[in-house]
């Protein structure tokens, strides 16, 4: 829409990939977009300056100081924090994920069925990622589409590994018990 566009206008698109990657990494939960996070940090920058360059004396100089120290911190504040935050919860998450659908996979022996049991009944945040990714490719049967799909909202590596060797092996309960 047209706040994209003053985005484009504003920033490199570059600087909109990156930001754009980082927030997806928060999870299909994150209320952040990136047209808004761009935005408020541009006119946030904007009116710190204004407001800081009339000060007599030194204004300029803390404006700028000010100003700069505001754009370095506002991208750690709202992303990179949470995103740090989020790594760790997923950690543990992914561990009862995981185990939930060691024990779907006991009764179904199907591991989309398995999949979508455990993302159903559970109520946290990879599980939610989960159901926005198997309703996205609701009419896909590759498993592997679908983890690589979920790989760009989910910033731990390690649960990406274990998905996709998971999609690859034909014991899966086997597969788990060294996941897990």
């Amino acid at each position: 829409g047209p706040q994209m566009n003053l985005v484009k206008k504003i920033y490199l698109k570059k600087t909109i990939k990156k930001y754009e990657k980082k927030i997806k990494s928060l999870g299909s939960n994150s209320k952040i977009n990136i047209e808004n996070f761009l935005l408020s940090r541009t006119f946030i920058d904007l009116a710190l300056f204004i407001l800081l360059v009339f000060i007599p004396k030194f204004g300029i100089i803390l404006a700028i100081l000010v100003t700069l120290l505001f754009h370095i911190l506002y991208p750690y504040l709202l992303i990179d924090s949470n995103l740090e935050e989020r790594h760790d919860a997923l950690y543990e998450e992914g561990l009862m994920f995981f185990q939930m659908l060691k024990l779907s996979l006991i009764s179904t022996n199907d591991l989309r069925k398995s999949l979508e049991i455990v993302a159903n009944k559970l109520d946290n945040s990879l599980a939610n990622d989960f159901k926005k990714s198997l309703a996205r490719n609701a009419y896909n049967n590759n498993l592997l589409l679908i983890f690589k799909d979920m790989e760009e909202r989910i910033p731990n590596q390690d649960i990406i590994v274990s998905l996709i060797d998971l999609s690859e092996s034909s014991d899966y309960i086997k597969t788990l018990d060294n996941i897990i």
